[in-house]
């Protein structure tokens, strides 16, 4: 009989021997050793007690056992190893008139009365090859078995012979084994991706191997998108590796979401450049008609109502550039009220007109210190979300009020400092959500709408801007019984709140004069018209340029004289503005320069990250009104302040 390669690595095959008669011992080892005595180490053991000892050591690699030993006969050995699943192959030795019959456990069966060396090796051999061939397949079916993949054998007709864990949990089966027998075709869902799977079979049998994609289905019904390949692996077989690619395509819509929302932002973006110049603009010619118009005069109103339209797109803007792009402005003191207030009208846009909605605003709110834009943000995107729960319709409720959050209880389940807060709430009276979906609200990209729906993001922003500025935000539901989404911001102490301009009334404000040559520079010729115009009558001699390039060559030519102030856009065609003031505080390092767009803030010009608190340097967002740059300018040339309502 041939070995097995692994086999003839071995120097030597290691024996126990179970028997009690010692003449009969000698008979058996001279045997072996005329076979080849190197190969064996025979442990002979006489006694019962020392037989079990040695069976539970594993250190054999078979047993001779002598059918009829002692006070107790093989059987009774045989049914203790199989108990306590003893691995150990045994070869019984018995009389001609024993030699058939059944024992549980045996791996073969030798007649002592005509034992002879040939007789005795072959089943030795024969013992040992198949107990190390098990040992292999058990190494295999656990090597399979720690693999992350779907791994299963199948015959030419495509049935399982054998298959892994990983492959019975992707499939919902509570172990490999349940797994034989079945159809590869049930693996697969739909009747095109079964007869995939069958072409794939035949495919691989012809070429070697087919990979691909296809859809799966679980014993549960559930289908899944899943990676797998075929290939021969002999004697009619093949190897199915499979992966469920369920995660990986998730990843790869969320990739085309975040993508996608970038898109937008940036479309957005452009938009409110192009629209903020218009803006500009109308404020600019609004302001100097009002300039030229006495009180009482009757177009003076019809002026005011211009202006007032404009400063109320502008709001708008600002609105939109904070939701798309997550600029971020300065945390300011304001009141929640105001923010609630503020979007109204945005709100009334976008909720279906079957939605009510009606503001609950306790009138002696505190006040909040953070970025009144991304409040405003939070809000809207609450909304949205509130009103997509009601597509039948339903109320909408944003409620503020003062709350108090105590040392011990609330404070402790909220994960919040104990103190004082203004609570924030917006619900509905809409579909509401199951805890499942609760517990999972605020991560990102998870969504419950459709993929063209929504992105899964929305919530998740909301969740880090109420977080990053100190507060917490939690949501109550029931299914059938709508949602409310719970802010907390910490509320300012009385002497800790300064309040913001944009919380007080404006009020009129004066137009400084001033003198000195202002160099221009911008791209948008009605920006460039209403700017200079400004500037023209305050006083200043003003060089109109419509790009960077055009403005760096004025000022070459002008090197020597002095320009007081440069005045120009960030983005222009061929040199933006950035470039453009680098290089002129090279030709006139002491002039002044003030940029101005209506694309980013002053965080991403000035070094200081502040929108006007340079010497040399200041920014101003657009749409501007003439009041509003006249101040500027004044302010970067004079260094004098002026305040609110001046």
């Amino acid at each position: 009989m041939n070995m097995d390669p692994e086999d003839k690595g071995n120097s030597s095959i290691r024996i126990l021997f179970i028997e009690d008669d010692r003449d009969y011992f000698l008979t058996v080892n001279a045997l072996l050793s005329g076979i080849n005595r190197a190969k064996y180490v025979i442990r002979w053991v006489p006694d019962y007690l020392s037989a079990l000892d040695e069976l539970h050591s594993g250190r054999h690699d078979f047993c001779l056992l002598n059918y009829r030993f002692g006070d107790f006969d093989g059987p009774s050995i045989l049914e203790y190893a199989d108990e306590r699943g003893l691995t150990t192959p045994i070869i019984v030795m018995a009389c001609r008139e024993e030699a058939d019959t059944p024992w549980l456990g045996t791996v073969d069966r030798i007649c002592r009365d005509e034992i002879c060396a040939e007789a005795l090796e072959q089943s030795i051999l024969s013992a040992v090859y198949r107990a190390r061939s098990e040992k292999r397949m058990a190494r295999h079916v656990a090597a399979m078995d720690a693999a992350m993949d779907g791994l299963a054998i199948i015959d030419k007709s495509g049935y399982v012979v054998s298959a892994n864990k990983s492959m019975a949990a992707m499939y919902l089966f509570d172990e490999p084994a349940l797994l034989e027998g079945v159809d590869l075709s049930a693996f697969f869902a739909g009747e095109y991706s079964r007869k995939l799977a069958r072409s794939a079979l035949a495919k691989a049998g012809r070429s070697g191997r087919w990979s691909g994609d296809g859809q799966g289905v679980r014993l549960n019904g559930e289908t899944f998108p899943k990676e797998f390949a075929i290939s021969p692996v002999g004697d009619g077989q093949f190897a199915l590796v499979e992966r469920d690619i369920s995660e990986s395509q998730d990843l790869k819509e969320q990739l085309f979401r975040t993508q996608r929302v970038e898109g937008i932002g940036q479309m957005t973006g452009g938009i409110i450049h192009d629209f903020n110049n218009l803006l500009s603009a109308v404020l600019g010619y609004s302001q100097f008609g009002l300039l030229k118009l006495n009180e009482g005069h009757p177009l003076r109103a019809y002026f005011e109502e211009i202006e007032k339209a404009a400063e109320r797109a502008t709001l708008l803007t600002q609105q939109v550039r904070s939701l798309t792009s997550g600029e971020v402005g300065q945390a300011v003191a304001f009141c929640v009220n105001d923010a609630v207030a503020g979007l109204e009208m945005m709100l009334s846009r976008v909720i279906s007109e079957n939605v009510d909605m009606a503001t609950e605003l306790a009138e002696d709110l505190g006040y909040v210190s953070m970025d009144r834009g991304q409040l405003e943000q939070v809000i809207l995107n609450l909304a949205i979300n509130a009103a997509d729960a009601m597509p039948a319709g339903g109320r909408l409720t944003p409620k503020a009020c003062n709350v108090s959050v105590p040392e011990s209880g609330t404070g402790r389940c909220l994960n919040i400092e104990p103190g004082d807060y203004v609570r924030l709430t917006v619900s509905d009276t809409g579909e509401g959500m199951s805890q499942q979906v609760m517990t999972r609200i605020f991560e990102p990209f998870f969504t419950t709408k459709d993929s063209d729906k929504g992105t899964g993001l929305g919530l998740s922003i909301c969740h880090g801007i109420v977080t990053c500025s100190g507060g917490t935000i939690t949501v109550e539901s029931v299914p059938g019984d709508g949602a409310a989404f719970n802010i907390l911001l910490p509320r300012l102490n009385p002497p800790d709140v300064d309040v913001s301009a944009s919380s007080r009334g404006d009020g009129k404000r004066t137009m400084p004069s001033g003198i000195g040559t202002i160099l221009l520079a911008e791209d948008e010729p009605s920006v460039r018209a209403v700017t200079s115009q400004t500037l023209r009558n305050q006083g200043y001699h003003v060089i109109e340029t419509c790009n960077g390039r055009e403005a760096l060559d004025a000022a070459r030519a002008m090197k020597g004289q002095e320009i007081a102030l440069l005045v120009t856009d960030v983005v222009m065609p061929v040199l933006g503005g950035r470039e453009l003031g680098r290089k002129f505080e090279m030709l006139h390092p002491d002039a002044k320069i003030l940029y101005v767009s209506g694309y980013t803030d002053g965080r991403a010009i000035l070094p200081s990250g502040e929108e006007s608190q340079g010497q040399d340097t200041a920014f101003v967002r657009k749409p501007y009104s003439p009041v509003d740059l006249a101040r500027k300018v004044s302010e970067l040339l004079t260094g004098r302040r002026y305040g609110v309502g001046a």
